[in-house]
């Protein structure tokens, strides 16, 4: 459900560990679907002309894409053929283990050269406490906040969504 308890939203966060499928491939399907005006997600059309869009996805993952039937290469390419920028989050865990670090450096090349191919930027936090920076910095660089500050802008997007009124959309 849709929060304003930023508190909760943030310690949510810091939880997150790399078990399971991780499903990249599929998460950015649904980022690209977001920003369309077709089905699912049906956006409103844009009113190009008295507003300039700048169509962003951020991919937040949890480590290695596990469970993705399409190869990296093609993830990439989808990527570059799009006009959508790609920040790209994928938090570092404070101890890795040893067999892990080879499969969490192939996760960061993927997440990063998503972020090059299409003008974003990569992060990768050491925890939770080091996201709001990062959002912050993804907000200053995609939305126009010289007459409303961050979390006007945030809170402004969740009330659309709850009414159902922006191809934005949430997933836990």
């Amino acid at each position: 459900p849709l929060s304003y308890d930023w508190g909760a939203l943030k310690t949510m966060i810091g939880t997150l560990q790399p078990t399971g499928n991780t499903n990249q491939g599929i998460g950015m399907a649904w980022g690209w679907l977001t920003l369309g005006t077709g089905a699912p997600f049906n956006a409103p059309a844009k009113d190009t002309a008295n507003y300039t869009y700048k169509e962003a996805i951020i991919l937040l993952s949890d480590g290695e894409d596990t469970g993705s039937l399409v190869c990296e290469d093609r993830v990439l390419d989808l990527a570059r053929r799009t006009d959508a920028v790609i920040y790209a989050i994928g938090p570092r865990p404070k101890h890795v283990p040893r067999e892990a670090r080879l499969s969490l450096g192939r996760a960061g090349y993927l997440l990063a050269a998503l972020a090059r191919e299409t003008g974003g930027e990569a992060y990768f936090p050491r925890s939770a406490s080091e996201l709001e920076p990062i959002y912050r910095r993804i907000a200053d660089l995609t939305i126009d906040t010289s007459t409303r500050t961050v979390e006007e802008v945030v809170k402004a997007i969740a009330q659309k969504l709850k009414k159902g009124e922006t191809g934005l959309t949430l997933h836990p």
